[in-house]
């Protein structure tokens, strides 16, 4: 068996474009893993929001509840809210939501003037 010379300089050549092609798909990787880092940092989306919500209490009456739900789960707000039951003073007993008439953010104004008058007179 005959052993032929390999041309140093084919050699040095095939090196060559083997380094480079791998330092441009490190490069590529490494971009695209600080790009998406980045993107993920911009994106910060609250834990819970305060909400305060007028409600119609079984039996009669109003008031302001306060509460607070995961961002995700505001569209269900008022599904959760009703059949709850809240106290409207320490002495008094829980009485049950029977609806929700209107719920906003807490550094928000109701646009019912009811609500915004109840709510005024609700201590916080």
């Amino acid at each position: 068996m005959k052993i032929q010379p390999i041309q140093t300089h084919l050699i040095l050549s095939l090196l060559a474009v083997l380094s480079i092609a791998s330092l441009m798909a490190s490069f590529g990787v490494k971009a695209n893993a600080s790009a998406g880092t980045k993107a993920k940092a911009k994106v910060i989306v609250p834990v819970d929001i305060e909400m305060k919500c007028h409600v119609e209490l079984v039996g009669g009456g109003e008031t302001i509840s306060f509460t607070n739900i995961p961002y995700g789960n505001i569209k269900e707000l008022t599904h959760v809210l009703m059949g709850q039951k809240i106290k409207l003073t320490s002495e008094s007993s829980a009485r049950a939501i029977y609806k929700v008439k209107e719920c906003v953010p807490l550094t928000n104004k109701f646009k019912g003037h009811k609500a915004q008058q109840i709510f005024l007179d609700t201590p916080q």
